[in-house]
């Protein structure tokens, strides 16, 4: 017995009999501030394993030693729950002194280390997380990093001002610690010293601007449009002398921006801003060099991926979002394909649509100043079309021509157009038009035109009488050659060149005066025409509104394989979805399309008990209302569209599945699908998924590999707060846990996972 009374034991448990070294964490917390110490260094991604190599140093700005004993160090990613460790044995910070403690987890500790709280906080994440220290209940200090963190390299409060609680709190006065400062072969900071200044250097999700750090602006859709593009020059190699234009909608940095084509991606990367200016054309190209690149201006960034001479489709991409989309044909050598001037004369109109078809771009006419002889605009805007680059071809001599005093708009209305035959569109294309009037028209003298987009207008001058009757119509097409088929009473040639399928406006004028036009903004289905409905009679004023057009039904064939009524009155337009729109409870409606940040991918089963190609499938969590029509599912290796008549409705903050088969009997008794994809097989192995909609990345989720039957869910808990459920929520496979609980189906219990409900916390629980 000691001479207070207690055994042994009992005195280590309580810290009794005045023992100075058992002091309690009361008495360490007695009269301590927020502040007394201070968070100075975190070492959050060693070289090599992190296990045993992070730590976290202190900073005494006091002017007496404190000691650690009793204090309490921590450390959260996002919203989990923090872990904890209370530091056991008396470690002293000396009066503006640092001290540094890690988690080495065998073995004594380093030379740089006063301490180890072992595997008690586990591993910081590299992107970001809070460390925190208190006494108490005191809170003495909390440092969160937002930017991921190089290797090897610690994250410092720089010199060589003292560290205080103000400095921690502004993330201006960190950065990563320069690269000379080594404590250990190929570990830079200063674990136990004092830190150095900040060099001018670029941490991950900033650049240098005139030698300070910045944030970098990162281009999000609809910020960038490509506008020209040389892909096979003829005055260097191509490995040399390949550019690329880009016009920019606001100011943008292009830093972590990627550069993709078909097959190779690339991503921009400098510790520089490489900003573009808004409104302003900029050049990326192979080399910098003028005097090797073809007499280049000054390029912004460099790419290292090839451009196909051939077809080619260009990307540029950021994360999980796509920026922008420009497709065009096979080069001619020396020549670049740039967007056609008359696109680009208003700046509100400059958007990544404008190069989504190859048909939007023409060959250049001329050298650029500085030109080792190519011909181009690099950063300057487009000039002229070259002439064989689709210019309208011009009318012969000797037409007739037509008193325009007595025509008015509406009298011809167009009500019906063959956009995309069955086969080769040269020879099957036609248009109709209709005459609302009470007398004859004989359209002899007028012009028939099409375009695309904003581009110059296609003409064609009706050359022989051509008469429309009152009430009725009459179809133009363009045969080439041999006589007219029946359903076509007069031929244009090749005049007015091919219909785009997606997008164009036919119609016909006199002189200057426009008497009928249809303008189409969503694609055409291949072998049937676009129609005014019947049973109305056609007026200019109903074939103004688009709901009043559809794709001719399926019936009413002309020729084989063709569907349509060119020059007869059209039928009743049957309840079903044109592109871009969807039949909802029987009416038909344009389909609410997913942006980035509208869906969420929350859980995903790549292999499940039942065989892959039947029980795949995963979660997505909607921010709004949207449709799951068109969004596209993509893995590594394979892609597909969700393609359906009716309305994929998912509705706001509700949690809807993607299966690959949607016969609960066979895909493992699962809820009813929103939707299925049936040709993307899900790798059970290290795996990342990604939704996308045309030019526009709506998610992407990566994660490990899976466990069988076991589906990655989102934590239950990063799932309650609706407005936290963002896109990035999902972007770490570390992020994500193995589904706890097993699904209820029809037959009792199915795989692990909770596919359209709320996941549950990661050990089970209730979020």
């Amino acid at each position: 017995m000691l001479r207070c009374g207690l055994p042994l034991a009992g005195l280590l448990a309580l810290g009794a009999c005045g023992n100075p070294m058992m002091m309690t964490p009361t008495d360490a917390c007695r009269g301590r501030v927020a502040g007394d110490l201070v968070i100075s260094e975190l070492m959050i991604d060693p070289d090599g394993t992190d296990t045993g190599g992070e730590w976290i140093e202190l900073f005494n700005p006091t002017s007496a030693p404190i000691d650690l004993r009793g204090y309490t160090v921590s450390y959260r990613s996002g919203t989990a729950a923090a872990k904890s460790h209370t530091v056991r044995a008396s470690v002293t910070v000396p009066s503006k002194g640092f001290v540094a403690l890690g988690d080495v987890r065998s073995g004594p500790n380093p030379a740089w280390l006063a301490y180890s709280y072992g595997d008690d906080l586990g591993a910081m994440s590299n992107t970001s997380g809070t460390v925190s220290l208190r006494c108490g209940m005191t809170a003495i200090n909390e440092y969160t990093y937002k930017r991921a963190a190089r290797s090897g390299r610690s994250r410092t409060l720089g010199g060589p001002l003292e560290p205080d609680a103000t400095r921690v709190a502004d993330e201006a006065n960190w950065c990563d610690t320069p690269a000379s400062v080594e404590y250990a072969p190929r570990a830079a900071g200063t674990p136990g010293g004092p830190n150095p200044v900040c060099a001018p250097e670029a941490m991950l999700g900033t650049c240098l601007q005139n030698g300070a750090a910045r944030p970098i602006i990162a281009a999000e859709p609809g910020d960038l449009v490509i506008t020209e593009v040389m892909a096979s020059p003829r005055a260097v190699t191509d490995t040399l002398g390949e550019w690329v234009e880009l016009y920019a909608t606001t100011d943008v940095d292009l830093n972590g921006l990627s550069l993709a084509t078909s097959t190779s991606r690339a991503t921009f990367s400098s510790p520089d801003c490489l900003t573009v200016p808004a409104q302003g054309y900029s050049v990326v190209a192979r080399s910098t060099d003028s005097f090797v690149n073809g007499g280049l201006p000054k390029p912004v960034a460099t790419f290292s991926v090839s451009l196909s001479p051939a077809n080619e489709r260009l990307r540029l991409v950021r994360g999980d979002a796509g920026i922008d989309d420009a497709t065009f044909f096979a080069s001619q050598v020396g020549v670049s394909w740039q967007l056609r001037p008359e696109l680009l004369t208003n700046p509100d109109d400059i958007r990544p649509a404008l190069n989504d078809a190859p048909e939007s771009f023409c060959r250049a006419a001329a050298a650029w100043m500085g030109s080792a002889g190519d011909f181009g605009t690099p950063a300057a805007p487009n000039g002229p079309c070259a002439v064989d680059a689709g210019a309208p071809s011009e009318p012969d001599g000797g037409l007739p021509t037509f008193d325009c005093n007595t025509i008015n708009p509406g009298d011809l209305v167009v009500t019906e157009v063959m956009i995309d035959p069955p086969s080769t569109d040269t020879g099957l294309e036609w248009f109709e038009l209709f005459n609302t009037t009470t007398a004859p028209i004989d359209l002899a003298g007028l012009t028939l035109t099409f375009r695309q987009g904003a581009t110059a207008a296609r003409t064609h001058v009706v050359r022989s009488a051509l008469v429309a009757q009152p009430l009725q119509a009459v179809a133009v097409g363009d045969v080439r050659s041999g006589p007219n088929p029946a359903w076509i009473r007069y031929s244009y040639g090749a005049d007015l060149g091919a219909f785009n399928n997606t997008s164009g406006t036919v119609g016909v004028r006199c002189g200057t005066k426009v008497v009928a036009e249809y303008t189409w903004v969503r694609t055409a289905r291949s072998g049937r025409s676009r129609m005014l409905g019947g049973p109305a009679t056609p007026t200019a004023a109903n074939a103004a509104v688009e709901a009043n057009w559809c794709d001719t039904p399926a019936g009413n064939e002309y020729t084989p394989g063709s569907i349509g009524t060119p020059g007869a009155t059209n039928p009743v337009c049957a309840a079903e979805a044109m592109t871009g729109t969807c039949v909802d409870n029987g009416v038909t409606r344009p389909i609410v399309a997913a942006e980035p940040g509208d869906l969420v991918i929350t859980e995903v089963m790549a292999s499940p008990s039942v065989s892959d190609t039947l029980g795949e499938w995963f979660e997505v969590y909607a921010t709004t209302d949207v449709d799951l029509n068109g969004l596209s599912v993509a893995n590594a290796n394979s892609r597909t569209t969700v393609s359906s008549a009716s309305c994929l409705r998912l509705p706001a903050n509700t949690f809807g599945i993607l299966a690959r088969n949607s016969n609960a009997f066979v895909n493992g008794g699962l809820p009813p699908p929103v939707a299925t994809y049936g040709t993307v097989s899900l790798n059970s192995a290290n795996e990342t998924l990604r939704l996308f909609r045309g030019d526009a990345g709506v998610d992407e989720l990566s994660f490990f590999a899976s466990a069988n039957a076991k589906a990655w869910q989102v934590p239950g808990e990063l799932l309650t707060d609706p407005t936290l459920i963002t896109p990035s929520i999902n972007d770490l496979p570390a992020a994500l846990c193995v589904a706890p609980n097993r699904f209820q189906t029809d037959g009792g219990l199915g795989d692990f996972g909770s596919p359209t409900l709320r996941n549950p916390l990661c050990d089970g629980g209730a979020p």
